[in-house]
């Protein structure tokens, strides 16, 4: 008799068990927000502050006693030792090479003397000689007109690929006006060269030049919010810009506390339990969604979340956002979620971001799902970035006589923009992160 009711016990407790629905937790959190701040910036660093020492700069300093770049020069000398705990500051000239020079010989920049000679090394700018290989704790600065024809271009936009872009470093460019009298250089097939004055002319016809920064996403964006602190005279904010292939701090996700009203015909819960499977959340940002029985209607919901753009760095260009979605649906036979074409099942479409906001439509075609429980994550992925309108008026063909302007800055910034698309796509970098569970009764 013990021995028949112990069988009983186990029956009745293997019954119980099997007729127990598995608990599912989905993972709503997408990578980037997984890892340390992305704009943290080192305690330490060593600092590298590079100045193209040839003729072509001299016009900077000639017949000026506090020229805007004058003024530039003191505010980066200044900002590499304010920005971090301890900095150690190194000091170069370069043209075809680079030379170590001490502090008082880089105070000598403003003036007209550091930029002649007769060592031949400085007669001819390549800013290639200037990109120091990435380190994690260093910060490479780079003070140059950017004059450059197309094989310069080429050669240091390759450089800046390899050597940083590539290896999840950063380049930020402030592009900066000054007064300019001197001579331009190296114009057109022959090499021409002519004098330019800025002497009673407006701002926008000085001369232009550029300040590259080299280095972790963090300290290039922590040292140029350093310098804005006392250059807002001298540089708008789209002149301070970083290339680098993620263009948010974390990807955006559902909030609760700002989630929309739904149709009528559906209505939102907290978990799912249909007696096979129990979708539980522990707070992650999944919408979670029940459907009506018999119904095939298609309802449109318009979501809106936080976006925490990354500062300095280009907007998105509208509209230009692609999706990556993963659609599963709960198997009874296996008592898991598989894979299936959920493409007409849900949509996503419509896409909008603005400083503080990421807005989105969402379609679901509930003729398109049988009864049953779904899993569906959607990725947002940005394809293309705006371009700043500056950098086309402030550009130039090799053969132009504008001193206002720089040869080959829009194939450059272009160059850039196209490298930072490139490898936020390889990358794949999500700027969003929707997460959608679905019960059609």
């Amino acid at each position: 008799m013990i021995k028949l009711r112990w069988l009983v016990a186990i029956a009745a407790s293997l019954l119980m068990t099997s007729c127990k629905p598995k608990t599912v937790i989905p993972n709503c959190v997408p990578l980037s927000n997984q890892t340390s701040p992305i704009d943290q910036k080192s305690d330490s660093v060593t600092t590298l502050i590079q100045i193209d020492g040839t003729p072509s700069m001299q016009g900077f300093t000639k017949n000026f006693t506090n020229s805007r770049y004058a003024q530039t020069l003191d505010l980066l000398d200044r900002a590499s030792t304010t920005t971090w705990k301890t900095s150690i500051v190194q000091y170069f000239r370069f043209g075809t090479v680079k030379q170590q020079i001490d502090r008082q010989a880089y105070l000598q920049a403003k003036l007209p003397e550091f930029y002649t000679g007769e060592n031949p090394v400085f007669r001819v700018s390549q800013i290639e000689s200037a990109i120091t290989p990435a380190a994690k704790e260093r910060i490479s600065i780079i003070v140059t007109d950017l004059y450059q024809k197309n094989s310069d271009t080429n050669l240091v936009l390759k450089k800046l690929k390899e050597d940083y872009l590539q290896k999840g470093y950063a380049v930020g460019i402030l592009a900066i006006r000054s007064e300019f009298d001197g001579i331009i250089y190296d114009v057109g097939i022959k090499n021409t060269q002519f004098p330019y004055s800025t002497q009673g002319k407006k701002i926008e016809q000085f001369r232009p030049f550029y300040v590259l920064v080299l280095g972790s996403y963090g300290n290039i964006s922590n040292y140029f919010d350093e310098i804005k602190k006392t250059s807002a005279s001298l540089i708008k904010y789209e002149q301070f810009t970083i290339f680098y292939p993620q263009i948010v701090r974390q990807a955006s996700t559902f909030q609760a506390e700002n989630l929309p009203e739904l149709p009528k015909g559906i209505r939102r819960l907290k978990t799912i339990n249909d007696g096979k499977v129990l979708v539980k959340v522990d707070e992650q940002p999944i919408e979670i969604i029940n459907i009506n029985k018999n119904t095939d209607d298609n309802y449109s919901i318009n979501y809106q979340a936080p976006y925490n753009a990354l500062p300095y760095t280009l907007p998105l260009e509208p509209g230009a956002v692609a999706i990556s979605s993963i659609a599963q649906s709960f198997d009874t036979t296996t008592k898991d979620f598989q894979s299936f074409n959920g493409a007409k099942a849900i949509q996503i479409d419509d896409w909008k971001t603005n400083k503080n906001n990421i807005s989105f439509v969402t379609k679901i075609n509930s003729n398109n799902l049988d009864p049953g429980v779904y899993l569906f994550t959607v990725d947002a992925l940005p394809q293309d970035l705006k371009t700043w309108a500056w950098w086309n008026k402030w550009n130039s063909n090799e053969s132009s006589f504008n001193g206002a302007k720089t040869n080959n800055l829009l194939p450059f910034f272009q160059g850039l923009k196209s490298i930072t698309t490139e490898l936020m796509t390889v990358n794949k970098s999500s700027i969003g992160r929707f997460c959608y569970a679905i019960k059609k009764n």
